[in-house]
């Protein structure tokens, strides 16, 4: 069986964060081949104390409150799960990037 390790980053230790960690933690499950293992190098969150029980949670390397450190860990997917506000800087900045965002709370901002 082929087996294929992604070395994730990830801002946001928030709900959506989190879920994403467990829908990347249980990625094997989705495909028998090729496997895919998410291996959790770096989550940056402005929250110390819920990036380290996130980290903890769920098995995150390590933790940073500065997201380039996360871009910095030589990582393979970067996952945007913060706050809208922080959506637009750190996908462009990884080889492949994935951003969870609300399409918006008024028409005119669409």
């Amino acid at each position: 069986m082929i087996r294929t390790d992604v070395r994730v980053g990830m801002i946001g230790a928030g709900f959506i964060g989190q879920m994403h960690s467990l829908a990347f933690r249980n990625a094997s499950m989705a495909r028998v081949s090729p496997s895919v293992a998410a291996q959790f190098v770096s989550l940056a969150d402005q929250n110390v104390a819920a990036a380290a029980d996130v980290a903890e949670r769920y098995g995150w390397g390590a933790i940073t409150t500065d997201w380039t450190e996360t871009i910095a860990a030589g990582i393979d997917l970067f996952i945007n799960a913060g706050p809208n506000s922080t959506h637009a800087p750190g996908g462009r900045q990884s080889r492949h990037g994935a951003v969870r965002s609300s399409i918006g709370r008024r028409l005119s901002r669409l």
